[in-house]
């Protein structure tokens, strides 16, 4: 298989690119920053953007499924200018999907949210027929992005995979105070610094490991999935349940501080990821506690190295 990764360099998107190479499937990667990232594996990397239609439809064409793991936004700076949220992401979108319908035997791969497009759900876990009702401009351009999908799959019968994650987090995720509360938690405790907290101790989300997320992905891919799934534990866990078991893993105190005013957010969000194991068997395997002391470590490593290079 020919996989042309789109956003390989990201934290999600790297972890796909790498597993796939380990697969022996010729891997390209394309992304801004694709010739300065570190790949072990034989990765052919092409540095480029996402609305440059003439280099991009070269890379199309060679593929045979193309996997976009590109974002410009978050949920918190989508708010912040939504025309560049729709600008930067839906209309490129679009123009991929109009290469793409040239080929009808091209598959698109298409990395939504598990949370952002389902908004403020009345019954939980989700399902994945469940009304989707964002509540932010990434929850709904992401949601106009699945529909896009969907239309020139109709119209063009252009196959599709839509993979709808629970919040992703592992070692070395770069979202660090941005989001990504496991890592951002873990990194303040270890340098020492408050973590301000801009949501209710409440809130309680579905969190999903790296390694169980690629394995899902890998599966889909193995059974010729297509279709929307949920990719989650099924599980939710509060904030102050996060916050306890950093605290329990790195035997320390964390310095939290409560913002004086709470961002709008869903107080719940967790996936049904029934449809999925169905399908391909596929269930998480790494724990909750597993996973933060995996990202323990890989930061503890890390600060050793960087100290042993600065010696």
């Amino acid at each position: 298989m020919k996989a042309l990764i789109l956003g390989g360099t990201g934290f999600i998107g790297s972890h796909i690119s790498v597993q796939l190479a380990k697969l022996n499937q010729d891997v390209r990667v394309y992304s801004p920053s694709a010739k300065r990232f570190s790949f072990t594996e034989n990765i052919t990397c092409v540095n480029g953007f996402i609305a440059d239609k003439g280099e991009l439809k070269k890379h199309v064409e060679w593929a045979d499924v193309v996997l976009h793991f590109v974002s410009t936004t978050n949920p918190k700076t989508s708010m912040v200018d939504h025309y560049h949220d729709l600008d930067s992401n839906l209309l490129p979108f679009v123009q991929l999907l109009e290469m793409v319908k040239e080929y009808k035997e091209k598959k698109i791969v298409f990395c939504s949210s598990g949370g952002a497009v389902y908004g403020k759900a009345a019954d939980h876990p989700i399902k994945e027929t469940d009304i989707k009702q964002p509540s932010t401009s990434y929850g709904l351009v992401k949601s106009l992005m699945e529909e896009y999908i969907m239309y020139y799959h109709r119209k063009f019968a252009i196959p599709f995979l839509i993979l709808r994650p629970a919040n992703v987090y592992g070692p070395k995720t770069r979202s660090v105070g941005e989001q990504g509360i496991i890592s951002t938690l873990l990194y303040n405790a270890v340098h020492d610094q408050s973590t301000r907290l801009w949501v209710p101790l409440t809130n309680t989300r579905d969190f999903i490991y790296i390694d169980d997320f690629t394995e899902a992905v890998i599966d889909l891919l193995d059974a010729q999935a297509e279709g929307v799934f949920n990719i989650g534990s099924g599980k939710g866990f509060s904030l102050s349940q996060i916050i306890r078991a950093v605290q329990l893993c790195t035997d320390k105190d964390l310095k939290i501080e409560m913002a004086h005013e709470f961002v709008e957010d869903e107080g719940i969000n967790i996936l049904d990821n029934s449809k999925i194991h169905s399908l391909t068997g596929w269930m998480p395997q790494v724990s909750i506690n597993a996973g933060i002391a995996n990202v323990y470590q890989q930061m503890l490593s890390s600060i050793k190295e960087n100290e042993l290079l600065n010696l």
